[in-house]
């Protein structure tokens, strides 16, 4: 009988090598990705070029029906996509590409959801296709590997049940949180395409530019593709623990199983208290008592003997440096002896687990400051944890320094809705030392409701909560200058003069209420 570490070492060696196929598949679906992400870029474009008026598209121009030229054009390109979909796995595609071909009349808005949807189409079968290539491969060579490895092992040999392609296709289907990887990239499909059409129709109606609209399409697809990655590592997990279960079943020698989390400061905190307990191979539950427990996990786990003796077990340390601690320790005891003890391991995992939040901050300060900030984020994590009293010095600063930028595409998006505010707030008390006091009374009214105006729009393009900035444009939309005064003029009862008076006055003060909502004194 092999000791405990010789099986820690086995899994290990056999997770990794279906960690890496699946990080191999990821990498080529991004890239599938970034191609559909231009091919619908171009598709824009190539819209925005016909039809546009002032780079901009209304939605009554985008309901117009395509002309001869046009519509021709379109028949041509139904015809490609039909012949691409008819490899697409369930048909749907395909006969929907033939609905659309036999309609009389198609507007451009249909004929350009249609070349976007096509781009989701094909993304989404090749990953279809590509997720079952590779589960079936993890699922078959984690099975044969694991018997292998307890033949070895054990020094016996072992009977166990062969793989065909039927047993690998039922395993890989199998349901497991109301799923399987199936079902999953059908809903990802979905909510791609409601996100893709809702964000077109909103860009169309509001008049956006070329460019805008092409950015918010392209950020719905940067989501859809996180949310495929982190599906793909998770089902990977699920099904490499599949196999691994399903393998210490059909042994026949193995009927308990040890959760074996890694002992470095990567590991979530589920899967840290899950580390060391025994379970039943029969009462295995995926996401309960065995991995995956979270989405992206890479927890595994080793077959457990009573009577294997405890030597090593492999730990790193926060630069990556392996060394062994005893075979009986699990991730509490080693993170009160090798982490809580050493302030720079627990500073190492501080940065690690801030990692996301501090890279989106990096981002922002850099683009607030600068080069004042450093240009790699392990040297801003080193200014913020190690050099407090800088780091304060810059925090003090930052509002100051954002107030007294301008507008400019980088800031999309990247900023809280207190900053902006406060932003929005300092630009719009500097309005009356801004405008030209030598024109006319209503010369100045105007200029001063185009400032508050171009101040309002910016501030609503740089928060980063995308949903409360389009709430705004759809229910606060910005008035004409014409819709203003009549506005004022029918309601408070005032004189032109009085009118454009008011709007010089109102321009520099901002509403008290949505002041407070977003925390601004």
């Amino acid at each position: 009988m092999k000791n405990k570490e010789y099986w820690e070492k086995r899994s290990e060696q056999i997770a990794s090598k279906q960690f890496k196929k699946t990080d191999e598949y990821v990498t080529s679906m991004i890239k599938e990705y970034e191609k559909a992400k231009l091919s619908i870029q171009q598709d824009i474009e190539i819209f925005y070029q016909r039809f546009a008026i002032e780079n901009k598209v209304d939605m009554s121009e985008a309901k117009k029906l395509l002309g001869g030229r046009e519509s021709s054009e379109f028949k041509m390109t139904l015809e490609e996509f039909t012949s691409k979909a008819k490899n697409n796995t369930n048909g749907i595609w395909e006969q929907e590409l033939n609905n659309v071909s036999y309609k009389v009349r198609v507007s451009r808005l249909e004929a350009l959801q249609t070349q976007i949807r096509h781009q989701v189409e094909m993304v989404m079968n090749g990953q279809l296709e590509g997720m079952n290539r590779l589960l079936s491969d993890i699922y078959e060579d984690t099975y044969y590997r694991n018997i292998y490895e307890f033949q070895k092992g054990l020094g016996i040999g072992v009977n166990f049940a062969k793989l065909d392609t039927n047993t690998i296709e039922k395993a890989i289907a199998q349901k497991w949180m109301e799923g399987n990887f199936s079902s999953r990239v059908w809903d990802n499909r979905t909510k791609l395409l409601t996100e893709l059409q809702t964000t077109l129709v909103q860009s169309l109606i509001r008049g956006d530019s070329i460019d805008k609209t092409s950015r918010l399409l392209a950020d719905r697809m940067n989501v859809s593709r996180s949310r495929a990655a982190t599906l793909v590592n998770t089902e990977s997990a699920y099904i490499t623990n599949k196999a691994t279960m399903d393998s210490y079943k059909n042994s026949g020698v193995v009927k308990e199983y040890e959760v074996l989390a890694t002992l470095d400061l990567s590991t979530s905190q589920i899967c840290r208290s899950m580390d060391g307990n025994i379970f039943k191979v029969s009462e295995m539950q995926p996401g309960v008592n065995a991995p995956p427990f979270h989405p992206n996990c890479r927890t595994t786990t080793i077959a457990y003997f009573s009577d294997t003796i405890d030597e090593n077990r492999i730990a790193r340390d926060s630069d990556g440096n392996v060394y062994y601690v005893d075979g009986n320790m699990n991730y509490k005891e080693w993170y009160e002896k090798y982490v809580e003890s050493d302030p720079e391991e627990l500073l190492a995992e501080k940065k690690l687990h801030n990692k996301y939040s501090d890279t989106a901050q990096h981002s922002k300060y850099k683009l607030i400051f600068g080069d004042k900030i450093p240009s790699k984020l392990e040297d801003f994590q080193e200014l913020k944890y190690n050099n407090i009293k800088e780091w304060e010095n810059i925090k003090t600063k930052k509002q100051d320094t954002l107030n007294s930028l301008d507008y400019r595409d980088s800031l999309y998006g990247k900023l809280g809705n207190k900053e902006v505010r406060e932003w929005y707030v300092h630009k719009c008390s500097d309005i009356p030392n801004v405008i030209d006091k030598s024109k006319d009374i209503k010369e100045q009214a105007m200029e001063s409701y185009s400032l508050r105006n171009k101040y309002k729009t910016e501030a609503r393009l740089m928060m980063k909560d995308r949903k409360e900035a389009e709430r705004l444009n759809l229910e606060e939309a910005i008035k004409t200058f014409e819709q203003l005064v009549d506005y004022k003029v029918k309601y408070k009862k005032l004189s032109l003069d009085e009118v454009y008076k008011d709007i010089i006055g109102s321009s520099s003060t901002t509403r008290k209420s949505v002041n407070e909502k977003f925390g601004v004194n």
